[in-house]
């Protein structure tokens, strides 16, 4: 692993703005609490000793990351479970903003 230190921008751009876990886009500008704010998501959990640096990083929606708890594998069908919730949350979100007057 890398120790090259921590800057969520530089996490961002290594992650081409997708999320590792569900393949999704994600925004930046969406803050937490909301599910689809965007964090960083050790790869080897910093509870089994992962570091908290940009080689351990990879950003994850807050839902995703969520889901994916400290288990350092992601399994296929935790992927597609992933990508088929944040599509859900985007699209509410889209509906909720095109609502708006």
């Amino acid at each position: 692993m890398s120790d090259i230190p921590l800057h969520f921008a530089d996490v961002y751009e290594q992650s081409n703005g997708k999320c590792h876990i569900c393949e999704l886009p994600v925004d930046r500008s969406v803050l937490p609490p909301n599910r689809l704010a965007s964090t960083a998501d050790h790869v080897l959990p910093s509870s089994l000793g992962g570091a908290h640096s940009l080689g351990n990083v990879q950003l994850a929606h807050l839902t995703c990351n969520s889901s994916k708890g400290v288990h350092p594998q992601l399994t296929e069908g935790l992927r597609l479970r992933m990508k088929r919730k944040v599509a859900l949350l985007i699209r509410e979100a889209e509906d909720a903003r095109a609502a708006l007057p």
